[in-house]
């Protein structure tokens, strides 16, 4: 059966009793405010409608490499304030890009919240919400969960390079936008999902403050003495390697799942390697067990290092 990305999700919200009673999805402002308290009394901080939102206010969590000239930035700080200010489109021969990733993300998120969906007791696919501490700063996460034994916020954020290779590690550019999710939402892990045919890759970032404080300063410096001061940024110096800053003894390898897929020509219609729900249900059944072990290492690892820097 072959399934259109949508349905495929509607399909697997009927399987696996033990896994799926619990809500996705959701993003209804009085649930997502259970779960996320502090913003109970600054309701103007979360935006239902992101089509009625300026992202040219401000910088988005996706922006913020740029703001801060990290290294492999998407765009220069230059191109960046250009873009926002003066309303110049980015360059159209990289729109097959953004079609790759808008298409395929379906996929990705379906795949892993069909391996994470008995752990989270609810994910939020919240639309804009706006930074407690900056009101320039905004981030559109692409899920946000919550686990179901430890009420860990967890930031969810999938990737699906165009080249089909494979990240060795996470990308300074991509690190940056996870801090930057992780301190609006105040999330202290992030699970950052990397899918191309062959394979999907997972890390378990965790949130390192001195990282983002580095960030934080130098995109503050764009929005006072370019962005809102309205002068056009230098030539940006070589950008800076934010990731550098995230202590090598909390870095972790990645958890390998293999899909039964091989690259292929990078178009949209590429054949995807599941396809129904008996595939999806064959799915969880190899890889989850490994999975819950992963992860549940990997946060018993974050919490543990933790408790050793406050001692």
């Amino acid at each position: 059966m072959d399934l259109e990305p949508d349905t495929r999700v509607c399909e697997l919200k009927s399987l696996f009793s033990a896994g799926w009673n619990r809500p996705w999805n959701v993003y209804d402002m009085e649930s997502f405010l259970q779960y996320f308290p502090e913003l109970r009394n600054q309701k103007y901080l979360l935006v239902e409608n992101a089509n009625k939102w300026d992202r040219n206010i401000g910088i988005g969590a996706s922006e913020i490499a740029s703001a801060a000239n990290v290294h492999h930035a998407y765009l220069s700080r230059k191109a960046l304030f250009q873009l926002k200010k003066r309303g110049n489109v980015p360059d159209p021969s990289t729109s097959f890009i953004l079609e790759w990733g808008n298409t395929n993300e379906p996929l990705v998120r379906l795949l892993v919240m069909t391996l994470f969906a008995p752990l989270f007791e609810v994910v939020f696919h919240p639309s804009i919400i706006v930074a407690p501490f900056h009101p320039q700063f905004f981030c559109s996460p692409d899920d946000v969960a919550i686990l179901a034994n430890k009420k860990i916020r967890t930031l969810i954020e999938y990737k699906c390079p165009y080249s089909c290779v494979p990240y060795a590690e996470v990308p300074d550019h991509h690190y940056s936008q996870l801090l930057s999710n992780m301190k609006i939402l105040q999330c202290n892990v992030a699970l950052y999902c990397v899918w191309v045919p062959h394979e999907l890759r997972l890390w378990c970032v965790p949130f390192n403050e001195d990282a983002w404080s580095c960030l934080y300063s130098r995109a503050r410096q764009f929005l006072d003495d370019y962005f809102n001061a309205d002068v056009v940024p230098p030539r940006s110096p070589t950008g800076h390697k934010l990731y550098q800053l995230y202590p090598k003894k909390s870095r972790r390898p990645p958890l390998c799942i293999p899909l039964e897929s091989t690259p292929q020509q990078q178009t949209v219609d590429i054949e995807l390697p599941i396809t129904g729900t008996q595939q999806l249900e064959d799915f969880f059944v190899a890889h989850f067990e490994t999975v819950s072990r992963w992860f549940n290492s990997e946060l018993d690892f974050l919490y543990s290092s933790e408790q050793k820097q406050e001692q």
